[in-house]
């Protein structure tokens, strides 16, 4: 979606096409998750209604809300027109800190969850920083991954070290505590995702960072510090795997290194199933949240049914083309119906664009 300077640029185009406030503020391309959701709900209710039961509750709550933050970091960065893969190796990198710092003990639980964060943010920060000089984002994210990765064996000798460590007890308390059948995790996911979603859509910071990606040239031109909201995207994305590593670690009480492994596939699935353009530009962080409900319910439907964890992968990799197709095809129609759409973005006022959360 381009962004559109303030004035006459809008209003007009309504009242010529016929278009509703609707139209505008809820794209077809955001529409996709949310039927899908719905259908998926469906089926899941006709053929294993097992899947809402209080057992899968407790299971799936969790992981929406810990797929559902690293999303939105993913989300961050796709944003800014980047690609990152280093999600699954800092995620890891936070669990490991957090068990070789704080050694099960309380008292060290605070010091090992800042540190964990803060080497999340420093990878993130220098990810966004590499790729602002103009270094391609997909290699600088899979090279910090790898450097990652790295730490993580050396930190753990090799992954052994882990098994003499678990979680302090009061943060896996909490991160295995429910209200009912739902996680408190996924009371922090909602927080954060409601926190993000009103930063993006109502502050100077949000629409500037918007502006960045829909169009870098035309948001120089009126004075955003596109390379600063660029390191700022990638920055906060690392911040927020390592949330979403901290919290995991917690709920399973004794990570290995592999913890994040899952999680670089289904966060790009998460984001393109959430409507995001992947050239960059506004975004849905509420699509994005959906998109983690989407993957969840359908991951545990699919274990229900007694699939493979290569079937549910190869079940994923389709799942990502169709949400590609769907999303690419939803646009191309909204750019048919209004073919003063088609020529591209314009002019960018970082006060008017604003990105559909």
């Amino acid at each position: 979606m381009s962004a559109s300077a303030p004035g006459a640029g809008v209003a007009p185009r309504r009242e010529t096409l016929g278009y509703s406030g609707l139209q505008y503020r809820f794209l077809p391309r955001y529409r996709v998750i949310w039927i899908a959701t719905a259908l998926l709900v469906a089926v899941v209710v006709l053929l294993e209604p097992h899947t809402f039961n209080a057992p899968s509750l407790k299971i799936e709550t969790p992981l929406i809300a810990v797929l559902a933050i690293a999303s939105i970091g993913q989300l961050l960065v796709v944003m800014v027109g980047g690609f990152d893969l280093s999600v699954a190796s800092v995620m890891t990198l936070a669990s490991a800190i957090l068990l070789k710092l704080s050694e099960g003990q309380e008292d060290k639980m605070v010091v090992a969850v800042v540190v964990a964060l803060a080497a999340a943010l420093a990878i993130g920060l220098t990810n966004g920083v590499l790729a602002g000089i103009g270094l391609n984002p997909l290699i600088v994210t899979l090279a910090m991954g790898g450097i990652a990765g790295a730490i993580t064996l050396l930190l753990t000798n090799g992954g052994v070290d882990v098994l003499n460590y678990t979680i302090p007890k009061n943060l896996s308390d909490f991160a295995s505590g429910y209200v009912g059948n739902v996680s408190n995790l996924l009371f922090v996911a909602l927080a954060l995702v409601i926190l993000f979603a009103l930063v993006l859509k109502g502050t100077r910071v949000g629409r500037r960072l918007v502006a960045t990606g829909t169009n870098p040239a035309a948001a120089r031109v009126v004075g955003i510090r596109v390379r600063a909201y660029g390191v700022g995207a990638y920055a906060a994305a690392g911040l927020l795997y390592g949330t979403a590593g901290v919290l995991l670690a917690a709920f399973v009480q004794q990570p290995d290194i592999n913890l994040g492994s899952p999680y670089l596939l289904s966060t790009f699935i998460v984001v393109a199933l959430g409507g995001a353009l992947l050239g960059g530009g506004p975004s849905s962080v509420l699509g994005t949240a959906a998109g983690a409900v989407f993957l969840v319910l359908l991951n545990q439907f699919l274990a229900i049914k007694g699939l493979s964890p290569g079937d549910q992968s190869l079940i994923q990799g389709i799942v990502l083309i169709a949400a590609v197709a769907a999303v690419t095809a939803a646009r191309a129609g909204a750019l048919r119906r209004d073919p003063s759409r088609r020529k591209g973005p314009g002019p960018v006022s970082p006060d008017a664009t604003r990105s559909r959360t």
